[in-house]
């Protein structure tokens, strides 16, 4: 059970239509879809992708996505995006203004990643201790990125383009990002405070929890469905 904020879904068997791309004789395993570009994973675990090329210097994510076929997740930010091979390494490429704030270049090296997850010129990922590990855009017109709580157990993580998220190991949201005194929606003050919750995923105003059949969002929009 999955859920996604950018408008793609993967049907239960396992196919879908693109226009370029093909499974063959292979499922589709993962896809993303974000800022007018989409990446999948094959089930051969090889990436795919297609929609918008560069938009800024050094922004070439469907340029030089990676060709080996060791892959098990993927994740695509704004102007990057990052996958996890089977050895539990990170890739990651692309970068608006050449990397200008180190979303590639500052990825952690390292066999020890479950999880990753891209926002805006910025990536989060999760080791097998369940810590949490953030690179790339940290501050924008002065306004500075908040830590990543600390410790560890955390089994879940999502990213958006000026926030954070991640779920320990009781289930709890715990969420973290730009501290905008404008946030009028309460992206950062309003995820719910209740244990249990077993995924999510944000959009740039509003996040998404599961947990079982029992699905609830905060933010812009938000309820309880």
């Amino acid at each position: 059970t999955e859920i996604k904020n950018h408008g793609c879904y993967i049907p239960s068997g396992g196919i879908f239509a693109a226009s370029g791309v093909s499974s063959g004789t292979y499922k589709w395993l993962e896809i993303e879809s974000h800022n007018g570009r989409a990446l999948a994973l094959r089930s051969d675990n090889k990436i795919f992708g297609w929609g918008k090329y560069a938009q800024y210097p050094g922004e070439y994510i469907l340029n030089n996505i990676p060709t080996d076929n060791n892959f098990s997740s993927i994740s695509l930010g704004d102007h990057h995006a990052v996958a996890l091979t089977h050895l539990g390494e990170i890739v990651s490429w692309g970068g608006r203004d050449n990397d200008l704030w180190g979303a590639v270049a500052s990825t952690p090296t390292g066999s020890n990643f479950t999880k990753v997850a891209a926002g805006f010129e910025r990536s989060t990922a999760l080791d097998s201790s369940g810590n949490i590990h953030q690179w790339g855009h940290t501050s924008y017109g002065g306004a500075v990125y908040a830590d990543p709580p600390d410790g560890s157990g955390f089994i879940e993580i999502a990213e958006s383009s000026s926030w954070t998220a991640a779920i320990d190991g009781s289930g709890y949201i715990r969420v973290w990002g730009y501290q905008n005194p404008d946030d009028k929606w309460d992206r950062i003050k309003g995820a719910p405070d209740t244990s249990g919750w077993t995924s999510i995923s944000l959009g740039d105003d509003h996040g998404l929890a599961l947990s079982g059949t029992h699905l609830t969002s905060w933010g812009n929009p938000s309820g309880t469905i």
